[in-house]
């Protein structure tokens, strides 16, 4: 008797709270008879599991352990159905580890199409989903857990998934599938990727201090700063190293419970415990080190105004009055990360950074005159907004100031009139929890002859941009958005399964649980079973020599990038059908019938090893460059790669120094050891190699250098492909008699003994759950292949030879020596190209800088001159400096006033007593006097000996 459970979503979706034993459900219809059953809940951590404890009410339940995470709308099952069968269902299941002709491909099980009939049972099962004028609550998008039973034994467990129903007008036959848990996990990940994952147990601040710790912290912490050059330290000859020249990387084992997490999974696997997983990174690629969408949304915000509550009555010289914003929360207003106050109408700076702020605020005026006189002079008067922090104005562009005085002249008033000044306070560097606040200033009279009223109109807003999404040190790292984008989950397992051949199979005893090994641990993990008494002996047997193979030749490699070494080592080393990749292993197979070659590859790009000159830091490189052949960085910003995996090797011998800029000035660490990564475990007497094979080269040399053949195609293939290639090899297809209790203690690790001969079970074709017998079974007949056994190989005092099946890699060393700018002087570093220096200890991030006879200065901007200039800390763009004072163009600082009794004063940020300003007359208005000009802190004033006059005066400013 053949029985076919599932446990389909239940009507409904469930609510589930971060620590809360409760959840609650939307037409949900729990009952007590739930109480001790395990509710499964499809969640986007993946499948979670409870034990229900107690029923409240239909839509309320208990359950026995607090939930993680909130999440709503959540499917789930509680139960398990028994489907009905036809007496005559045929249910032919195929079991296979892996593809003998294809060895880059995985097995498992998978079941032809099924058809069940619509029975009563099943059509409420599956909800009447038959019915096409009405909706059902049955789900075929949502996988159900499935088990087989045969003769009340197990003999499949896996996921059952609903393809089609076919409806005529008197029958409904449901046609359906059931997959194996190896195939499931692929269907459980879909299209996700990686920055899916929940990572935030990960985030981190992006300091010197977290950077240090990590190297020398597990796995378990799921990242690590390795030193690898990205093309961003040439300056000082790789000797310095900013905190912002260090980028994350995310462990492999940390990435893999995740993974498994999100698909309801579990693994048994000594290899994914074991220290060299534990070791594997997968390093930054991105590029440029940004902010991702969600970073950039938690420092901006939209402020409004309700209603037109603010408004200022003045008759003096200046006024201001604070901009009430009082609503974040109605659309397109908004305020996620909760910085800005609606009571004080002050934004609180969430995060350090430069951003632009947008003033979109409209205002109505009105003028009253209050003298009875009538001139027809206009009176002078302007309006600007003016945004504060701190307590100190932020620089004001004249532009943005709007010219009132036509409406003010002295008749009985004028009705109001609306003032629009769309103001943008472009690229303001702003510290986290600094206050800012949003003012009108209204500049009038200074005598009480009329009154100026003014109202902000409800329409008005504020608004930030985030201008540079440059992650800075102090700023918290978000580590999905730090990873690599854009790798989809299944890619990534595929790419770790043919990196170490792993075969997977399923647990027989643990739910939803695979056991992972490499192909020779799985083997050795099985035992000894003896068929001979099931083999059919009436049935032919196929025997396919290993000369009807699909391939003459396998390439075993990682996938090319256009970095500086890859692409130099491709075009170097050209064979026969194909530009050599670093660390590829090519394996020819005698046959004289085919010609092509099967590859066998991962996601990843080879990442190789170099020496900016003798006796640096030996470190990986994902540089990029100009122009070939010289070796210098990218003039704007290293560039983003292919997905890389390297190994960490831990803190290696090695002078270097570490610098922060936290302060604004360099702080520096001597350090006597580095963080080393790469594809060996070490640079200098390597015991393994996570390459396929030697390359044909090294780009660095040191005393003592050796290397070893321990990498991946001898570690993890070379005794399956001695195997399957041998001349005497063969597949053998036979017929054997399989029985429930077969198939339910079925385990491909075992060694299969049939009448004299020792054979690895491959795959059983069709074998039928319903009608068992007699089934077509593939096997590979044993022959013991070489037992590899690791060696190491010196390199000093000679060139080339073979180690093993390998060549060895000469030494091709080639000096760094082409900068990205001109440098002279002592312990200058820049992380970026294009800059000039002559001077000492100076620090540059940004693009197109010169430095001319200045010391200990930091630039972190562009465009940027100092000419004998010594410790200024830099963060605007496009600055000027002599003998330490600011120079600007008066193009720049420049703009219009209108003399008041023959004086008008100027707010300016950055005016001091010993500042210039140039003023020049128009010719506008009336100047009898000779003008001269007073500056101050934050002000200057323009004053003419006449105090009479009237006149419109141009001001510049020289120097700040």
């Amino acid at each position: 008797m053949t029985e076919i459970y599932i446990a389909p979503t239940r009507q409904g979706t469930i609510n589930i709270s971060a620590a809360s034993t409760t959840i609650t459900g939307n037409d949900s219809d729990f009952s007590s008879i739930d109480i001790g059953k395990q509710i499964k809940i499809r969640t986007r951590e993946g499948y979670k599991s409870f034990l229900i404890t107690a029923v409240s009410t239909a839509i309320s339940l208990t359950i026995d352990a607090v939930a993680g995470y909130n999440q709503q709308n959540c499917y789930y099952n509680t139960d398990y159905k028994l489907l009905d069968v036809s007496s005559d269902i045929k249910m032919p299941l195929t079991y296979s580890v892996f593809d003998i002709t294809e060895p880059g491909k995985r097995g498992g099980t998978r079941s032809k199409t099924l058809a069940l009939p619509g029975t009563s049972q099943n059509n409420i099962i599956f909800n009447h989903i038959f019915e096409i004028d009405s909706d059902s609550t049955f789900n075929p998008n949502i996988k159900a857990d499935c088990f087989v039973y045969q003769d009340t034994i197990e003999i499949f467990r896996g996921i059952f998934r609903l393809l089609q129903v076919n409806r005529t007008f008197e029958s409904v036959t449901y046609e359906c599938a059931i997959i194996g848990r190896v195939t499931n996990i692929y269907t459980a990940w879909g299209d996700k990727n990686l920055s899916d994952l929940n990572l935030s147990d990960f985030n981190h601040n992006y300091t010197q201090s977290v950077q240090a710790n990590s190297w020398t912290l597990s796995s378990g912490y799921g990242y690590i700063y390795p030193l690898i050059d990205y093309g961003e330290t040439d300056l000082s000859e790789q000797k310095i190293w900013q905190v912002n020249q260090l980028y994350p990387a995310v462990y492999v084992k940390a990435l893999m419970d995740k993974i498994f997490a999100l698909a309801g999974f579990t693994y048994n696997s000594a290899f994914f415990n074991s220290d060299l997983f534990n070791k594997l990174i997968i390093p930054f690629n991105a590029g440029s080190f940004k902010y991702g969408e969600h970073e950039v949304a938690s420092r901006q915000f939209e402020a409004g105004i309700i209603s037109a509550t603010a408004s200022v009555t003045t008759s003096t010289t200046d006024q201001y009055v604070t901009i009430p914003y009082d609503n974040t929360s109605t659309l397109p207003n908004f305020d996620t990360s909760g910085q800005f106050n609606t009571s004080t109408h002050k934004w609180t700076v969430a995060k350090t950074g430069h951003y632009n702020i947008n003033l979109i605020t409209n205002l109505q005026a009105t003028f009253t005159n209050t003298t009875g006189f009538t001139f027809d002079v206009n009176y002078p008067a302007y309006i600007e907004f003016v945004i504060v922090r701190g307590g100190t104005p932020l620089p004001i562009d004249p532009s943005m100031r709007v010219d009132i005085s036509p409406y003010l002249h002295y008749t009985t008033g004028v009705p109001p009139f609306m003032v629009s000044i769309p103001s943008v306070f472009q690229n303001q560097y702003l510290l986290q929890n600094d206050v800012v606040h949003f003012q009108v200033h209204l500049k009038a009279s200074n005598t009480p002859l009329f009154s100026l009223h003014v109202d902000i109109e409800a329409n008005s807003h504020v608004y930030n941009d985030v201008v540079n999404e440059t992650i800075a040190e102090g700023d918290l790292v978000v580590m999905s958005d730090a990873i690599p984008q854009n790798i989809r989950i299944a890619d990534f397992f595929s790419a770790i399964t043919n990196m170490f051949n792993l075969y997977i199979d399923e647990d027989k005893d643990v739910p939803n649980q695979l056991n992972i090994e490499p192909r020779n641990d799985f083997y050795s993990a099985g035992t000894l079973q003896d068929w001979t008494s099931k083999w059919d002996k009436s049935q032919d047997v196929n025997i396919t020599p290993m000369g009807e193979l699909t391939s003459r030749n396998y390439l075993f490699t990682y996938r090319n990038d256009k970095d500086y070494w890859n692409d130099r080592y491709s075009k170097t080393f050209i064979q026969a059908d194909h530009n050599e990749n670093y660390g590829e292993y090519w394996l020819p197979v005698d046959n004289d019938f085919l010609t092509n070659t099967q590859t066998i590859d991962v996601i990843f790009a080879p990442t190789v090893l170099s020496q900016y000159k003798p006796g640096s830091l030996i470190i990986p490189s994902i540089r990029f460059i100009d122009a070939n052949p010289a070796i210098s960085t990218d003039h704007n910003t290293p560039k983003s790669s292919v997905i890389r995996i390297l190994y960490y090797g831990g803190l290696k011998s090695g002078n270097w120094t570490y610098r922060n800029l936290v302060s604004g000035s360099p702080v520096d660490i001597s350090e006597t050891q580095y963080p080393y990564t790469g594809h060996f475990d070490d640079p200098v007497n390597p015991t393994l190699d996570i390459n396929f094979g030697l390359p044909a080269e090294l780009y660095y040399q040191t005393k003592g250098q050796a290397v070893t053949d321990n990498n991946l195609y001898n570690s993890y293939y070379s005794s399956q492909f001695d195997e399957i290639t041998d001349k005497d090899s063969k597949v053998i297809s036979m017929h054997i008699h399989l029985t429930p209790v077969d198939i339910q203690n079925l385990d491909f690790r075992n060694e299969i003994y049939i009448a004299g001969q020792y054979y690895r079970l491959l795959e059983i074709t069709d074998f039928d759950l319903v009608s068992p017998g007699i089934t077509k079974c593939q096997f590979l007949k044993l022959k013991t292949g070489r037992q590899f056994v690791a060696g190491t190989h010196s390199l000093n005092g000679g060139k080339g030879g073979t180690i093993g099946n390998q060549r060895v890699p000469l030494i091709n060393y080639t000096k760094i020596n082409n900068f990205p700018g001109i440098i002279s002087g002592k312990n200058n570093t820049n992380k970026t190209g294009g800059v000039v220096v002559t001077g000492d200890l100076n620090t540059i991030t940004g693009k197109n800088v010169q430095v001319f006879g200045g010391n200990n200065n930091t630039v972190n901007a562009n465009n940027v001159t100092l000419i004998n200039t010594n410790d200024q800390t830099i963060t605007d763009d496009g600055l000027t400096f002599i003998d330490g004072e600011q120079y600007v163009k008066a193009s720049n600082m420049s703009g219009k006033a209108t003399l008041v009794a023959g004086a008008a004063t100027i707010t300016f940020t950055g005016i001091t007593p010993t500042s210039i300003i140039l003023i020049t007359f128009t010719g506008t208005g009336t100047l009898a006097g000779t003008l001269s000009v007073a500056a101050s802190t934050g002000s200057f004033a323009i004053n003419s000996t006449s105090a009479t006059d009237t006149a419109i005066v141009n001001w510049y400013i020289s120097k700040i």
